[in-house]
């Protein structure tokens, strides 16, 4: 029971406290209460702090905590100090135990603070408010350290929402009109949202999560994010984020010092590191903190690393970006800021990247583009972009940059060191390179200058030309000028004051330059002090001239001593000695070149020029710019239509000087450089010229002068000035209009010309004669005048004039004329007549239609232009009679013809009688066009040429509707126009061609059908014929399987077709398959590189634009073919024995053996021809040192490219042959080239190779060596084979010679080359000459006289040139004979030799038949001989017959019988191993088989 009491009792205790504390919280939360409460701590706060303090409420609630309304504190000026309409905390718990306090909450609304420090005061006004707090005794001992001890408080969340706070120090505000005012901030619409706030000890931990502000100045934050962490040693700030309306920053923050006193002194102590991840950051929301940045509305990319202290600072794996490509990623260094003066700079650019585009569209303060605020340079568009990637080290002022530069126009490295000095200019020294940099773009002249690659150092003070001191010394690796490209350049020298002293030099493979001396440009007149010298310069490879010649060159030394920027104000000298140019070979001297000029105080110049080609001498006033222009203007004045208003027209430039020039040898110039002028020498020119006093005087004189091919003998020429007239008088003995050609048996010229001309008033009046009035093949007298009184129209009349053409006398009626206009010539009775022919000429042409120009014909003799066509391969007869109209239809001229020609005739053929008519259609707007010639042969008619149709000039669909048509056209007379290409053309044409479309796109469609035609290209002993037809349509000519017949009757076929846009852009693509086809048969004369006769199979293709033409060929040569390389023409060999007894090895010298190039361009040729035995080759060498003949086969490819270089690869194996060896053009022999030797090309012809054995037999005594021997073995005459071995390059073998003996006993043998060294090539030489020459080895004391053995020797070289005579009867055999006659030892001897092959070349016949006896008569003569025949019993030749008869005469000591015979069979194979000797591959038995059935079935 005692317990259910107390339990009782308890329970209503507890009740009456719930009860007591729910009425007092009832009373409390009552507003009256709440205003009480809060009235009551504002008095009292009020009262302590001395100034008004209202709390409109304060609220407690147990879940919400206190609350506060409306609290509202001045400071003690009356102003507001603190206030906020609502002040909240939750408090969450409080453990004083601990020292915990907790709060869930906390926020301030509509809140203010405003903290001020009024002027003339020292301290903020909240501290003076709550400064009463304090003792007012001053503090002693150290400062207390930051922190709240072990209190821990904690806020859950804070939040701050439309708030305002101000920091104004009245004392120093309003100094800043724009920016941030650090003595006057105020920050509206603060809105803040943080967590997680902890204050523990000396540290604040909390995460903002949202925070929202804008400062006076500007500064705005849309949005702001971190991780705070504050304490004494350190500030961090992680995932700290911010936005404000141009900028987005994403970064990691951290402060590091020893204690908050730190920030005192900042620069010195803070330690920083910030990162930054791709944060954009856009200037103008700097400005606030630079107010020059106002409206900069340039958008930065920021990542990487910076950390240290402000006086220390690094920046590590940084990249800014801006605009479209801008961007610098690298790292950075800087010790010793704030003062930039002494802040030494580390800048390490990995990358630096950067474009115009972007440099151009930066946008600076007042959001204006760079492009628009300054002027860019010109020079940094044309760099295009600019990629560095480098290091610079050092201060601002004082550093080294090592960078490479990389830009549109090529590369820039530097490694210098760039000081500067205090009046503003720049010292520097180091290393400068360029790496194929576009200077010429830089420069502005990009057609003339180009790229630039060199390396060098500099070292001097000054950037403009004014104030640069410098030292350099370049190499020049490569800079192009004009298009070429100049190698290895130096430049050694010192730049000062403007002036460059020091040494250039130029060492190019097409030119030597070396310069020494001064270039002075510090005055208005620059001076020049130099010497210099040029050599090896090819003028045309520099691209400074074009000579088609790239070999043409020049050498000069020059000494240059003047002062001038220009010919007008020119003093001193210029001497050019040892010029010599180079084109083609010859060689143009000129010892010395001297050029002097002075100019007196008072302007009067004297110049002279001294050369070999022309002296002059020049003395006066003269302005050589304004001579042109005052010659014009002289001549001008005595023109009454070109006066102004009356008066003469004043001429300023007071020339007034004379002149003197003596022509010396002009021509060696003129040859070169103007070829249509030519001047005998010992000719001169001379005069004066005053502009003042209106004087002119001219006198030239010359032997000949040549004009164009128009030859003037003795010329003279003199002209005068009068007060109102200038006479003019030019007399030419004779005038050759044609230089005569030594083919064309024809010229024209004239006698005894003058011409006389008054210049007076307004015109010009002439006279002209020519010959002797009885002489009637030449003679004329024209008189007339030229008016200008109308100019620009100018008229022209003859009056009483006549002359003589093709003994025939033609006058110029009076009354006449002519007057020429800007757009329109009319013409009046111009009309020349002779006895029975007349050319009248009246009308007018201009824009106007309505008017037209006619010329009328009567018998005129189209004979008459043959002297002018002749040179084109044309003659013209027939008398031609009619008119022909020339009138303006819609910008166009046009004609309209009615004419007739009788008896016409084109070269020598008879075309008959030629209707030609064009009238105009009104109606239709169309010219009607007719010609036809009618050729009558017995009653019968025919029309070689029948044109008709209509011309449209203004319908833009169609402008032609035309028909030609051509029957039994004879083709003959046009070879004189293709004479360059075709020799003879004969046969005859029938066609029907259409002509339709439009003068920009014809169209032309028919055949042409060739009847009995026969043509035989130039450089060709063959023609070739054909009677086929070719299709002709408006983009396209068709070759439709043409058959082309050689002068044998072989037949090629043409198939394909050439494509083109209106006869232009052509594209060739024709087969031609030929079969046995005579390819070329040509005589030496014709061909340079090949002749002979050339039969062919296989196919020729031809594809591509005729201007880049390819031909493709594939072809086998045929039996009959006889080709002729006759190299002795194509290479030009020294003048020297082919054959050196002192230096065997210099067997041949080349002086000069360029690339072989055919000297055409615009095709290419790529043909492989498969060489036959059935071809014979014949190779001449050079200087006739020999001739290689023979059979054999081989592969060849041979290529031409588009500039005419001719590349031949393959190997041609001499099967059987001969080799005549000439030695000296005195002695030749025939001897048999050895199976085996080849010829091979790789490249250039002219660098083929050889590797040719070519041998001969003699027989001989073995007396002349010397052996040890018994004198019937030495004086017996046995066969000695002699070799001869031609190896390495086919233009300049090595030649060595060895001997063998075929038939004689081994000891003997051994014997002989005991004492004939064989490795000795000298001896060999030597004997291989005397068995040629004298038939016995040499350098021996025998029986024999000298005189007998060169009876001998002459008697050998008779017969050899015997033999070679015999060899050239006949292609098929070689013929050689050889006699001996005898002596007291040995017989005489006649021998015949044979060689043939016979049956196809199956069959091989080759020996010799001899007769041996004594000269006395009483004893008979011996027959001896030897003979081989050999059959292919297979066609691969790997099966043989042989059988011989030799006699025994080397070997009387050991066989008794005089000759020996005998026959045998015999099998060749080529196997590598034993198994392949006795295996037959499957595809040789295929065939095998194959070549089987074909004979068979042959």
């Amino acid at each position: 029971m005692l317990i259910k009491k107390v339990i009782k009792i308890l329970f209503y205790i507890i009740i009456g406290i719930a009860i007591i504390l729910s009425a007092a919280m009832a009373i409390i939360m009552h507003p009256n209460i709440q205003a009480a409460i809060g009235k009551k701590v504002a008095d009292k706060l009020s009262y302590i702090l001395s100034v008004k303090v209202e709390i409109g409420g304060i609220y407690i609630h147990p879940i919400s905590g206190v609350v506060l309304r409306k609290v509202y504190m001045e400071d003690s000026c009356g102003n507001v100090l603190i206030q906020a309409n609502r002040l909240s905390a939750s408090i969450n718990v409080i453990r004083f135990q601990k020292k915990i306090i907790s709060f869930n909450s906390v926020k301030a609304e509509d809140a203010k603070v405003n903290l001020v420090k009024y002027k003339g005061d020292k301290k903020l006004n909240i501290t003076k408010v709550f400064g009463k707090f304090s003792s007012g005794k001053p503090k002693t001992g150290p400062p207390k350290k930051f922190g709240i001890g072990d209190l821990k408080i904690m806020v859950r969340r804070l939040e701050l929402e439309n708030s305002h706070f101000m920091l104004q120090d009245q004392n120093k505000a309003g100094q800043h009109d724009k920016g941030m005012d650090y003595a006057f901030i105020k920050i509206d619409g603060i809105n803040l949202e943080a967590f997680s706030y902890v204050f523990t000890g000396d540290s604040m931990n909390f995460r903002i999560k949202e925070l929202q502000a804008e400062e006076r100045s500007g500064l705005k934050f849309d949005h702001l994010e971190g991780k705070f962490t504050v304490s004494s040693k350190h500030l961090m700030i992680d995932d700290f984020q911010f936005r404000t309306p141009n900028s987005d920053v994403d970064m990691k923050l951290a402060f590091k010092y020893n204690d908050f006193e730190d920030y005192k002194y900042f620069v010195e102590r803070m330690y920083m590191q910030i990162e930054f991840y791709d944060s954009k950051l856009n200037f103008m929301d700097f400005s606030p903190f630079a107010p020059t940045l106002e409206g900069m509305n340039q958008e930065i990319v920021v990542s990487g690393k910076v950390y240290g202290r402000v006086s220390d600072m690094k920046g590590e794996n940084l990249t800014v970006r801006t605009g479209k490509k801008t961007v610098y990623k690298g790292n950075l260094q800087m010790t010793g800021m704030p003062n930039i003066k002494e802040t030494f700079i580390r800048l390490q650019a990995k990358k630096l990247y950067t474009d115009i585009q972007d440099i151009s569209n930066f946008k600076l303060p007042g959001n204006v583009l760079l492009k628009d605020k300054f002027s860019i340079p010109k020079q940094l568009n044309e760099l295009g972009f600019v990629d560095i990637a480098g290091e610079f080290v050092g201060f601002y002022n004082d550093f080294v940059a090592n960078a490479r530069f990389a830009t549109g126009l090529g590369v820039m490295i530097t490694d210098l060191k760039l000081t500067a000095l205090p009046e503003g200019q720049y010292e520097y020294r180091g290393t400068l390179a360029t790496d194929n940099f576009n200077l010429g773009q830089i420069l502005g002249v990009p057609d003339l200058v180009g790229m630039l690659s060199m390396s060098g150092d500099v070292e001097g003070r000054g950037l403009s030309l004014d104030s640069a001191r410098v030292n350099v010394n370049l190499l020049v690796q490569k800079i192009e000028f004009n298009h070429y490209a100049y190698k290895n350049l130096t430049v050694r020298g010192e730049l000062s004051n403007k002036q460059f002293q020091g040494y250039a030099n130029i060492d190019d493979p097409n030119l030597y330059l070396g310069f020494d001396g001064l270039i002075d440009l510090n005055s208005e007149i620059p001076e020049f002090n130099f010497t210099a010298e040029v050599s090896h310069a090819h003028l045309q490879n520099l691209g400074l001239i074009e000579r088609n010649d790239s070999l043409c060159e020049l050498n000069f030394k020059l000494r240059a001593n003047f002062l001038g920027s220009q010919l007008e104000n020119m003093q001193g000298a210029v001497d050019l000695t040892e010029v010599k140019y180079t084109e083609k070979g010859k060689d143009y001297l000129a010892n010395r070149i001297f050029l002097n000029t002075l100019l007196s105080p008072s302007g009067e110049r004297t110049l002279s020029l001294l050369s070999p080609f022309f002296d002059a001498n020049v003395k006066g006033k003269i302005q050589f710019a304004q001579l042109g222009y005052s010659f014009t203007l002289f001549f001008n004045n005595y023109l009454n239509s070109f006066h102004q208003n009356g008066q003469l027209l004043a001429d300023t430039s007071g020339q007034n000087f004379v002149y003197d020039v003596k022509i010396k040898r002009l021509n060696e110039l003129t040859s070169l450089f103007l070829p249509w002028l030519k001047v005998s020498n010992d000719s001169r020119i001379k005069g004066e010229f005053d502009t003042k006093d209106g004087i002119l005087g001219l006198d030239a004189q010359t032997d000949t002068l040549s004009v164009y091919g128009i030859v003037m003998n003795a010329f003279t020429l003199h002209a005068q000035s009068f007060r109102e007239a200038i006479t003019i008088e030019t007399n030419i003995r004779k005038v050759n209009f044609f230089e005569m050609q030594q083919d064309s048996g024809f010229s024209i010229g004239i006698e005894k010309f003058s011409l006389t001309s008054n210049v007076a008033y307004d015109s010009i009046h002439y006279k002209i004669n020519w010959g002797l009035p009885d002489d009637s093949t030449s003679y004329g007298n024209l008189n007339g005048y030229l008016s200008f009184s109308k100019y620009p129209d100018i008229l022209i009349q003859f009056v009483e004039s006549s002359f003589t053409y093709d003994k025939q006398t033609y006058s110029i009626e009076p009354d006449n004329e002519i007057m020429i206009g800007n757009q329109a010539v009319a013409i009046r009775r111009l009309k020349i007549a002779g006895k029975d022919e007349s050319l009248l000429i009246e009308g007018a042409y201009s824009p106007d239609p309505t008017q037209r120009l006619t010329a009328n014909f009567k018998n005129f003799n189209l004979s008459h232009a043959d002297v002018f066509l002749n040179s084109y391969g044309i003659q013209i007869g027939g008398l031609l009679s009619g008119f022909v109209h020339l009138q303006n239809e819609n910008n166009k001229p046009l004609i309209q013809a009615e004419v007739g020609i009788e008896n016409l005739a084109v070269n020598r053929q008879d075309m008959g009688f030629m209707e030609i008519s064009s009238q105009w259609n009104s109606q239709a707007k169309a010219l009607s066009i007719k010609a036809k010639s009618t050729v009558t042969y017995e009653q019968t008619q025919n029309h070689p040429i029948d044109l008709s149709g209509y011309y449209y000039p203004s319908d833009p669909n169609q402008n032609f509707d035309i028909v030609l048509k051509t029957e039994n056209f004879n083709l003959k007379p046009l070879q004189p126009l293709l004479k360059m290409a075709i020799a003879e053309l004969d046969g005859f044409l029938s066609s029907e061609i259409q002509l339709k479309g439009t003068t920009k796109n014809p169209q032309i469609q028919g055949k042409l059908k060739f009847i009995r035609t026969r043509i035989r290209p130039q450089f060709f002993s063959t023609s070739y014929s054909f009677s086929d037809e070719i299709k002709i349509e408006p983009s396209k000519i068709i070759f439709d399987q043409m058959k082309i017949n050689d002068s044998l009757g072989n037949i090629a076929i043409c198939d394909g077709n050439i494509t083109h846009k209106n006869f232009k852009d052509m594209h060739l693509n024709l087969r031609l398959n030929l079969q046995n086809f005579i390819l070329f048969n040509a005589e030496p004369q014709q061909i340079k590189y090949v002749n002979g006769i050339a039969f062919i199979s296989g196919q020729i293709r031809a594809f591509g634009p005729v201007n880049n033409l390819t031909i493709e060929a594939n072809a086998t040569t045929e039996r009959g073919s006889n080709i002729y390389v006759p190299l002795s023409s194509t290479v030009d060999v020294r003048t020297s024995d082919f054959v050196y007894f002192k230096e065997p090895q210099d067997t041949l010298q080349i002086k000069k053996v360029e690339r072989t190039n055919l000297n055409v361009t615009g095709f290419n040729i790529s043909a492989v021809f498969s060489l036959t035995p059935q071809a014979k080759i014949r190779v001449s060498l050079p200087q006739d040192a020999g001739t290689i003949e023979g059979s054999g086969e081989g592969v060849m490819t041979v290529e031409v490219n588009s500039q005419g270089d001719l590349n031949i690869t393959g190997q041609y194996e001499i099967q059987s042959g001969s080799f005549l060896f000439n030695l000296q053009n005195i002695l030749s022999r025939m001897l048999e080239i050895e199976k085996g030797s080849n010829i091979r090309f790789s490249g250039d012809p002219l660098n083929a190779e050889i590797d040719l054995k070519a041998s001969f037999t003699t027989r001989t005594t073995l007396s002349g060596l010397g052996l040890d021997l018994d004198s019937t073995i030495t004086s017996a005459r046995i066969p000695v084979k002699t070799i001869i071995r031609l190896q390495n390059k086919l233009l300049n073998p090595q030649i060595t010679f060895s001997v063998q003996f075929p038939k004689i006993d081994p000891d003997i043998e051994r014997a002989i080359y005991t004492k004939l060294d064989t490795t000795d090539q000298m001896l060999m030489t030597q004997q291989f000459v005397s068995l040629l020459v004298l038939n016995n080895f040499s350098f021996a004391v025998s029986n024999r006289s000298v005189g007998n053995s060169i009876g001998i020797s002459s008697f050998q070289m008779l017969s050899n040139q015997v033999t070679n005579l015999l060899s050239q009867i006949s292609q098929d055999f070689d013929i050689g004979i050889n006699y001996r006659p005898g002596d007291a030892i040995s017989p005489q001897e006649l021998e015949l030799m044979l060689s043939t092959q016979l049956f196809d070349q199956r069959v091989t016949i080759d020996g010799n038949l001899g007769v041996m006896g004594t000269q006395s008569a009483n004893q008979t003569s011996n027959v001896v001989g030897d003979i081989n025949v050999e059959v292919m019993l297979t066609r691969d030749g790997k099966l043989r017959l042989r059988a011989f008869n030799r006699s025994n005469t080397s070997e009387l000591l050991t066989v008794s019988a005089p000759y020996t015979q005998g026959v045998g069979l015999f099998y060749r194979k080529d196997f590598n191993n034993l198994a392949e000797l006795f295996r037959k591959k499957r595809k040789e038995v295929q065939k095998e088989d194959a070549s089987g059935n074909s004979s068979a079935s042959n």
